[in-house]
């Protein structure tokens, strides 16, 4: 697992990232705060700003691998289970 940088330098393991996440982060129509609303960032802090908009960018990239790894494997466990049952001639229940 490659971990995601903080602003502060700090490694945090993407699976960690994704606990933290806003709870608001996979759901579009909750509310946020709109950019327009607030003050831009103050000079000091715009640095900071872009090694969190790097961050953020990086953590969305492996959220999006880590989703795609566990459906691709779920596919695959499914598909040999299919296989196994096929091959052993099983009968499927009959509906109820």
């Amino acid at each position: 697992m490659r971990p995601a940088r903080l602003a502060a330098g700090v490694l945090l393991p993407c699976a960690l990232a994704l606990v933290l996440a806003p709870a608001h982060a996979g759901d579009p129509a909750s509310p946020r705060p709109a950019a327009a609303s607030r003050a831009p960032a103050r000079p000091h802090n715009l640095q900071e700003c872009s090694r969190l908009r790097a961050a953020i960018l990086e953590s969305e990239q492996a959220e999006r691998r880590v989703r795609a790894a566990i459906i691709e494997g779920i596919q695959q466990d499914l598909s040999s289970l299919r296989q196994r049952f096929r091959r052993l001639r099983c009968l499927v229940p009959a509906k109820r």
